[in-house]
């Protein structure tokens, strides 16, 4: 089985984890280091001049030039990352008292999304994750094998619209259901949206099989083309509006298929003191939608 997980960066970092068989750095707006030890989106088909897009960036890089290679792929952030720890207990007990209280905290509440925590902490797990060896690897893929979808837990309180009432321009909520209610004519699915979805999985993070990715990001893209027509763009929209139609796209893709394996996986996030301190946070040149 070949997978990979991409750590999406929109710069540049200062530290570079070393890539491994399942996990690699990704920068959008940047070349190919191979030294250095990362990916960029602009060796081929991109869109890294369209801020507009966010993280979403990346996945199209992924899944427009190097989905063939993988059987499964995923996503997560610089700054939020799933919490995956496939070392025993004897070994992950006496390793780090950190990764341990996390896989305890997470344990003991299945219904707690992710752990807010500071910086080093993260480091010090991605440079355990980039240190897995060949055994690891496989232990981790044999358990993402189990599923067709991995997601963040969801944390969200309130039903989707009005999560995004409280946080996002109100009168894009018709322009984001119209939209994906007519991509999902256009597909010949099923669309039962309107009874008011309560379930959001946002920061555009998941794994998928490479299959079932495939047709999200045929059917995102056609949603962000129906949206980006009616509304004038800003920073970051298409990412934001991502969050919501990923959220209705499995909605949907549940109720039609109830036999899809889903899994809701825990994830690390940085502090929002450590984020907005963070050098270079968003410094990014917001191209516009209409950018080559």
């Amino acid at each position: 089985m070949a997978a990979r997980i991409f750590t999406c960066h929109h710069i540049v970092p200062p530290r570079i984890f070393r890539p491994n068989r399942l996990f690699t750095m990704l920068v959008s707006g940047a070349r190919t280091d191979e030294r250095a030890g990362y990916l960029g989106d602009l060796d081929g088909d991109n869109i890294a001049g369209q801020n507009v897009y966010s993280e979403l960036r990346h996945q199209y890089y992924v899944w427009r030039n190097l989905l063939g290679r993988y059987d499964y792929v995923g996503f997560e952030h610089y700054r939020r990352v799933f919490f995956i720890d496939p070392a025993p207990p004897a070994i992950a007990r006496a390793a780090d008292p950190q990764r341990w209280w996390w896989r305890a905290y997470f344990n003991a509440a299945q219904n707690i999304a992710y752990s807010d925590t500071a910086a080093e902490h993260i480091e010090d797990y991605l440079d355990y994750r980039s240190g897995f060896g060949t055994a690891a690897c496989q232990a981790v893929e044999a358990w993402m094998s189990d599923y067709d979808i991995v997601v963040q837990r969801s944390f969200m309180q309130d039903g989707l619209e009005v999560q995004w009432k409280s946080c996002q321009p109100v009168e894009m909520w018709d322009v984001i259901v119209t939209a994906v209610r007519e991509s999902l004519a256009a597909t010949g699915a099923g669309c039962d949206i309107d009874i008011g979805v309560r379930t959001g999985f946002f920061n555009n993070m998941y794994i998928m099989r490479s299959e079932i990715f495939d047709q999200y990001m045929t059917f995102y893209m056609d949603c962000a083309g129906r949206i980006l027509s009616r509304v004038p763009w800003y920073q970051r929209m298409m990412g934001h509006c991502g969050e919501r139609i990923f959220s209705l796209w499995l909605y949907q893709r549940l109720m039609d298929d109830p036999s899809i394996r889903l899994r809701q996986q825990p994830f690390l996030q940085c502090s929002q003191t450590v984020v907005e301190n963070l050098p270079g946070n968003y410094a990014v040149a917001d191209s516009g939608p209409e950018a080559a």
